[in-house]
């Protein structure tokens, strides 16, 4: 197209084929008269041009893929979404249609996988659980009451709770129950257990035992703003 002063190249050789513009302009691609992927003249790619629109939104480095009319999912310098790293990494940013507000992101599998550079770190598998630095989840349950926790941190350092700010609370360790529902949560009577830690040991074919225990038991009972407690603490002979 002389008039626009755009050149584009169609060739095919023994390396390949090549599909380019041979000037300084972006190249669309289309179906039903509709621009739907677009590569720009500074090779940034968008893909479902909102309104046959030939731009991509403000703020996109690398690649932004449209999700329907429902926002945008842009392939970003991670410097551009954490503080920290600041190297050279891929960032993804999920933002609305006018790309200047951050928008949900769903990601679905039957097992989601993250992985660092040499090992796995977190993983949720098919039935739920989220299994941190280890893929290889404890099976059979804990303790006589066949626990099957939907979390597992499978380290040899354990877990850390750090609050740092210019109070008098520290880090903190929440145990909460309620009869009823999650949507319809109802209060506890006397007698249920409002929380508890237990300690388990491998007993050579799996960890259904207890070796010790401290629950918090409600003592009477309950009404707003007044739960009666006391401390259980078990062993094991």
């Amino acid at each position: 197209d002389t008039t626009n002063s755009t050149d584009l190249q169609l060739r095919a050789d023994a390396t390949g084929g090549l599909v380019r513009t041979a000037t300084n302009k972006a190249l669309n691609l289309g179906t039903n008269q509709q621009n739907r992927i677009q590569i720009t003249n500074d090779g940034k790619v968008q893909i479902g041009l909102p309104g046959n629109s030939t731009s991509l939104p403000s703020g996109t480095e690398v690649v932004n893929i449209r999700a329907m009319t429902n926002g945008n999912l842009h392939i970003r310098q991670i410097g551009n979404i954490a503080s920290s790293p600041t190297g050279t990494g891929v960032g993804i940013d999920v933002l609305n249609d006018a790309s200047n507000t951050v928008t949900d992101l769903a990601l679905r599998g039957s097992t989601v996988i993250f992985r660092s550079a040499t090992a796995e770190t977190l993983r949720i598998d098919s039935s739920g659980r989220v299994l941190v630095s280890d893929s290889n989840a404890v099976t059979g349950g804990f303790g006589t009451h066949n626990w099957q926790p939907k979390t597992q941190i499978l380290e040899t350092q354990g877990a850390a709770i750090v609050r740092i700010q210019n109070s008098t609370w520290g880090g903190a360790l929440h145990l909460a129950s309620a009869n009823g529902t999650y949507s319809s949560p109802s209060a506890v009577t006397s007698g249920d257990i409002a929380g508890g830690v237990y300690f388990h040991a491998y007993d050579g074919s799996n960890f259904q035992n207890y070796v010790a225990g401290i629950e918090a038991i409600v003592a009477d009972n309950v009404a707003s703003n007044d739960t009666p407690g006391y401390l259980k603490f078990s062993t094991t002979a």
